[in-house]
């Protein structure tokens, strides 16, 4: 039975007494690791000779240190991955972060292109109402043969809003062109009233 200690050949030993099992190793193996631990190049059968104990010392400390390496390398392996993983997340961190802006940039955009259009409409809207008032205004001026009170002013003109309010309402705001023509189309109609008013006041 094998284990791996380091990648040498290892047999087992006396577990009890020795650190290490005990190494089997052959005359090359012997005479690379004298030369590499003492500087010197040992004759063929170097293994069998004094320097046996230093060399079998020397392969335990390159079995200790390859060890160390694979569980180093495994860390960092394990590091790697994680810092991986946390790339990812953070990738797509960033891309929702980038469609979150561009749903914010739109909500924005449409707000504003919302409230710029109320606005627009309540304009045209006040626009619209202080026609009516001056038009009605002329009209009751130049046609009425006695003046015509303030209050009573102020009911035709809440009146004449009321009814712009209804066109507003029906057209669902849009089509200003049809709000100004119903506009006209009312004022035509309050002239004549007020001219059959005036003349069955002059009668």
């Amino acid at each position: 039975m094998k284990e791996d200690h380091g990648g040498l050949d290892l047999a087992w030993g006396t577990e009890h007494k020795y650190k290490y099992p005990k190494i089997n190793l052959n005359a090359n193996i012997y005479r690379k690791l004298m030369k590499k631990s003492l500087g010197i190049t040992p004759p063929a059968n170097a293994a069998k000779g004094k320097h046996k104990e230093g060399i079998e010392g020397t392969a335990i400390q390159l079995a200790e240190e390859n060890l160390k390496l694979k569980h180093e390398i495994k860390e960092w392996e394990h590091k790697y991955k994680r810092i991986e993983e946390e790339s990812m997340n953070l990738d797509r961190m960033i891309f929702e972060k980038e469609d979150l802006r561009k749903e914010i940039q739109k909500l924005k955009e449409g707000s504003a292109y919302q409230k710029g259009k109320q606005i627009e409409d309540n304009e045209d809207e006040e626009e619209i109402n202080m026609h009516l008032i001056d038009e009605t205004q002329k009209v009751l001026t130049l046609s009425s043969p006695e003046p015509t009170s303030k209050r009573d002013t102020q009911d035709l003109v809440k009146l004449y809003r009321v009814k712009v309010e209804e066109i507003n309402e029906r057209t669902k705001i849009g089509l200003r062109l049809d709000i100004l023509h119903e506009a006209e189309r009312l004022l035509g109609q309050i002239q004549n009233e007020a001219a059959q008013q005036a003349i069955k006041s002059l009668q």
